[in-house]
């Protein structure tokens, strides 16, 4: 018995000590995919689409690379005027140009703002189906942060402490302000992430910020050492004491007369 339980622990852990996301980053061997691929990602598809005894579909043409471009990097499909303009450029970079304009253009990041803020449980009404006044200035602060290419430290140090470094805009990410600086574009970003109150907001506090920041889990931590990474009980309190203090509180910033103004606006939609 002692025998049957070793052998399986070990076919566990096994598999846990080549696992890509904690290895070091390395430069790859680029395949040789023949003239046809260019594009080093192309050569590595290639080789494992042979590995899977795969054969690669001919070229698309104009209209469909144009939307599926257009579907990748802003989430909507080109308009009559925009697929006419380039199906009618004859040019060797039309593609690339097309390219390089939807990266440059705004709605490139709210199309990338949502992935990061579904990693952040970013959600417009909170756990009991209400709304959560104010949570919108965040969404707007991490669009605004992909326009302007913050640099990812800064935007985790800032959306983390809420210290800024240059611009005034960089504090709306959280709620942290002073009494004689208040800016309507202030919020709290994890107090509002965080559904719950007391123990249970610090709880879901450490589950976002490690998997969104660490890239893995703690979770299994919170009751006993975790059983494969190198996590102890010891630690995952340590990290939730960061969050302990945290206290969520709703802030409304703006004006009565602009409270009443949005009120009419949502009144006009419904």
């Amino acid at each position: 018995m002692l025998w049957g339980t070793q052998a399986e622990d070990a076919a566990e852990e096994a598999p846990q000590k080549g696992l890509w996301s904690l290895s070091p980053v390395v430069a790859p061997v680029i395949p040789q995919g023949g003239d046809s691929f260019h594009h080093p990602i192309d050569r590595f598809l290639s080789e494992h689409r042979q590995e899977m005894g795969l054969k690669a579909v001919g070229s698309a043409d104009k209209l469909t690379l144009l939307r599926r471009i257009y579907l990748d990097l802003v989430g909507l499909t080109p308009s009559p005027a925009q697929q006419d303009a380039f199906l009618e450029d004859p040019s060797p970079g039309a593609y690339e140009k097309v390219v390089h304009q939807l990266l440059e253009s705004e709605q490139h990041a709210v199309r990338y703002a949502r992935h990061w803020l579904d990693v952040m449980r970013y959600a417009d009404a909170d756990a009991g189906m209400m709304a959560a006044p104010g949570i919108h200035l965040w969404r707007d602060w991490v669009i605004g942060a992909l326009n302007e290419d913050l640099p990812y430290d800064d935007f985790v140090q800032i959306q983390l402490t809420g210290r800024r470094a240059r611009e005034r805009t960089r504090m709306s990410a959280t709620g942290y302000r002073s009494e004689k600086e208040p800016r309507p574009g202030d919020m709290f970003a994890l107090g509002l992430l965080s559904r719950g109150a007391g123990n249970h907001l610090a709880i879901n506090a450490v589950d976002t910020v490690s998997s969104a920041f660490m890239g893995m889990t703690v979770a299994c931590a919170k009751c006993h050492d975790h059983m494969f990474d190198p996590i102890s009980q010891e630690d995952y309190y340590s990290m939730k004491a960061l969050f302990d203090p945290l206290v969520p509180r709703k802030v409304t910033l703006a004006s009565a007369q602009t409270l009443l103004e949005a009120g009419k606006v949502m009144a006009e939609l419904q």
